[in-house]
């Protein structure tokens, strides 16, 4: 992923901590790698879809009456996923917004996580805050009350001023004494944190359809999801890669359609 773009900076100081810097980073921001994967991923699949037709042995290769894209081409035809239940991936995610991670955690079956804890967050020379679209806006706000026009701060400003209001009232609460785990209430949603997500390919295919797709809030899923794409693809293969797809990448209906719904902005005729 790209290097991230730093919006806004500032240094602060700290009685007991000394200086330490909060910045303001725009999408994408996050950084992510595949740490590791189930081993030989696309033979398992294959040997495991091939169960489906009473074939149990793994010593049988790709015979040429059932092959590797017959398996890939039933397994998007069935509702019998258990194959890619199989196939496990572990990720390492850096700057994500909690925002992202209270998301993210909502996927529970085959998955596991482990988050760097608010608890034990302590002191850090960098407090990095992500800043996604309108709010990033540094253009200045025009209010229009009884036909009189008053100019206003820009969304950034405001923005920027009410996190760092934030994060200097958690520093000030350690320089007191207040631990951690009690101070960390008043930290911003968007403050970055890290993880480990361990998860199925079937948790990735449900994943992927729901949060590639314009439902999702813009900047920060999606390209977290394209660069996860891409490293299963360059470390997995085509096969793997292939299944983890949008309705809409294939033209096809994303079933958002109730009143609660936004629009879709990606099909034509929407």
């Amino acid at each position: 992923m790209r290097d991230q773009i730093i919006v806004r900076s500032q240094k602060e100081i700290s009685l007991s901590f000394g200086e330490y810097e909060i910045q303001f980073v725009k999408p994408a921001a996050a950084e992510v790698e595949l740490v590791s994967y189930t081993f030989a991923p696309a033979r398992v699949v294959y040997l495991a879809t091939r169960a489906y037709k009473g074939i149990y042995d793994v010593d049988i290769q790709y015979d040429g009456t059932y092959t590797l894209k017959s398996a890939f081409e039933d397994i998007q035809k069935t509702k019998l996923q258990t194959p890619l239940e199989i196939i496990h991936t572990l990720w390492l995610l850096k700057d994500v917004t909690r925002a992202f991670t209270h998301q993210l955690v909502r996927y529970r079956v085959g998955t596991a996580f482990i988050q760097e804890s608010m608890r034990f967050l302590g002191m850090k020379k960098i407090f990095k805050v992500l800043v996604t679209h309108q709010a990033a806006s540094d253009q200045p706000y025009t209010v229009i009350p009884d036909g009189f026009h008053r100019i206003e701060e820009p969304n950034l400003d405001l923005y920027c001023h009410g996190a760092v209001g934030a994060i200097r009232s958690y520093v000030d609460l350690l320089d007191r004494g207040v631990p951690s785990e009690d101070a960390r209430g008043v930290l911003p949603t968007n403050i970055m944190t890290r993880l480990y997500f361990d998860c199925s390919l079937r948790t990735l295919q449900a994943i992927f359809p729901q949060r590639l797709c314009c439902q999702a809030q813009q900047g920060e899923w999606q390209p977290i999801l394209i660069e996860m794409r891409k490293q299963m693809k360059e470390k997995m293969g085509n096969e793997i890669e292939s299944l983890l797809r949008a309705p809409y990448e294939h033209g096809q209906d994303c079933g958002y359609r109730a009143s609660f719904d936004r629009p879709c902005i990606w099909q034509k005729g929407e």
